[in-house]
C-alpha cells in the first residue's frame, strides 16, 4: 500500500484541481480516495488540502460546494479495510474516526489556506458541519486547522462566537468552545485570556462529560504559555466541591513539578 511524500501530495493536489476545473468530479474523488486509502499520515493529507485551498481562492463558491461533497460522501466510498487491523475494522466508531478525520484534515487545511479572505464563511461552514455530524472526529478536528488561526486573527469576533457556543443547548458546541480556545493557548503567548477564562468558568460545572473533557483539555494546554492564569483558575475552583475532580487531574498534567504540588494541596485541603 502506498505512502505518499510531501512532493507527491502536492502533485496529487494539482492533478485533483485540474479534474475539478475540467468538470471531472469523479476523477477528483478517485485521486482523493487514492490518497486517503494510502498509509500517508495526516500531515500529507493537510499538504493535499492546502493545495486544494490555494485553487479555491479564485473560485470559492465552487470549492465550498466541493468541500460539502467531500464531507457528505457515503463513508464506504473512502474507506479501505485493508489499511487497518481486524480489531480496528470491527469497531464502527473507529472506522468513522478514520474516514471523517481524514476528510476534516483535508477540508480544514483548505480552509486554513482560504481563511484570510473567507474566514466568516469558513466559521459558518464549520458551524454547519458540527451540527450535521455531531461527533468528536468532526467537531474536534477543526481546532488547529483552521480555528486556532481564525481565533488568533479575529479575537473580538471569535470571542463573541465562542461565547455564543458556550451557551448553546447543543453540548457539541459547548465542547467546541473549549476545544477551539485550547489552540490559542498553545500557539499564541502573551494574549489577554481573561475573557476565555470567563467561558471556562461557565463550562467547568457543565453536566455533560464531553463538555468537561473539552474544558479539561483547554486547561491542560494553558500550562504551556499561561501557567499563572491556570493556577489562579485552579485555586479558585478547588474551593468548589461540585467540580468534577477529573478536571483537576487533567489540568495538572503539564504543570511543572512545584506548581503541581501546590495545586494538590488546594485540592486535598
Amino acid at each position: 500500500m502506498e505512502r505518499f511524500t510531501t512532493k507527491e501530495a502536492r502533485s496529487l493536489a494539482g492533478d485533483a484541481v485540474k479534474k475539478i476545473e475540467d468538470g471531472d468530479e469523479k476523477g477528483f474523488f478517485e485521486i482523493l480516495d487514492k490518497l486517503t486509502n494510502s498509509k500517508s499520515g495526516f500531515y500529507i493529507l493537510r499538504v493535499f488540502g492546502a493545495g486544494i485551498g490555494e485553487a479555491a481562492l479564485s473560485s470559492p463558491e465552487k470549492y465550498f460546494f466541493l468541500f460539502t461533497r467531500i464531507m457528505h460522501r457515503p463513508r464506504e466510498e473512502s474507506y479501505n479495510p485493508q489499511m487497518h487491523d481486524s480489531a480496528t475494522r470491527r469497531i464502527d466508531k473507529n472506522i468513522c474516526a478514520l474516514v471523517y478525520g481524514a476528510r476534516t484534515a483535508i477540508v480544514g487545511s483548505a480552509f486554513t489556506r482560504m481563511r484570510k479572505k473567507h474566514w466568516e464563511r469558513i466559521v459558518a461552514e464549520i458551524e454547519r458541519y458540527n451540527a450535521e455530524f455531531s461527533e468528536w472526529y468532526v467537531v474536534d478536528s477543526w481546532c488547529h486547522y483552521p480555528m486556532g488561526y481564525i481565533i488568533a486573527e479575529h479575537p473580538k469576533e471569535m470571542l463573541r462566537k465562542l461565547t455564543e457556543w458556550s451557551e448553546s443547548s447543543d453540548f457539541w458546541f459547548r465542547k467546541a468552545s473549549a476545544v477551539y480556545m485550547h489552540a490559542l493557548f498553545v500557539g499564541y503567548p502573551d494574549r489577554d485570556i481573561a475573557p476565555y477564562i470567563e467561558i471556562l468558568d461557565r463550562l467547568i460545572l457543565d453536566e455533560n462529560a464531553k463538555v468537561l473533557k473539552g474544558a479539561a483539555w483547554a486547561l491542560r494546554e494553558m500550562a504551556k504559555n499561561y501557567q499563572p492564569q491556570l493556577l489562579d483558575f485552579l485555586k479558585k475552583w478547588s474551593r468548589v466541591e461540585s467540580v468534577n475532580k477529573l478536571i483537576f487531574k487533567e489540568a495538572l498534567k503539564k504543570l511543572d513539578k512545584d506548581a503541581k504540588k501546590e495545586v494538590l494541596k488546594w485540592i486535598n485541603h
